[in-house]
């Protein structure tokens, strides 16, 4: 992924009544196996506070989390910008919510392919 290319993600929540995984989760790989990006977004449940994790991870394990409060309501059409600026991934969600995520390995290392599991159905994938 150049500086400045942008993956956008429409997708759907599962309403409250639908939930079975308690969260949307959607990760960028890398070719050696790496998680360049943990994108992680927990529903509300008894239990479990409703955020947004992001994370990467490597042969070494997990690095630090860093968690954020969410826009995103169960039912909700969301769309979020992933854009590579430098050494940091710039993450726009709906209502204009903008976080920021470091890019944790070296410059060779880049997204090759991505994966996405939980409570929300993916509408559209754009590059």
């Amino acid at each position: 992924m150049a500086d400045g290319d942008e993956f956008i993600v429409t997708a759907k929540l599962f309403e409250q009544n639908q939930l079975s995984r308690t969260r949307a989760l959607f990760d960028w790989n890398s070719s050696s196996g790496a998680i360049i990006l943990h994108f992680r977004h927990d529903f509300q449940t008894r239990g479990q506070r409703e955020k947004i994790l992001m994370n990467s991870r490597s042969v070494w394990g997990w690095g630090r989390q860093r968690i954020s409060a969410t826009p995103f309501k169960p039912g909700e059409h969301v769309e979020i910008h992933f854009k590579k600026i430098g050494d940091i991934y710039e993450i726009t969600l709906t209502e204009g919510v903008v976080l920021t995520f470091p890019h944790r390995f070296s410059d060779t290392q880049n997204p090759t392919s991505f994966s996405y599991l939980g409570d929300w159905t993916i509408l559209k994938i754009q590059m």
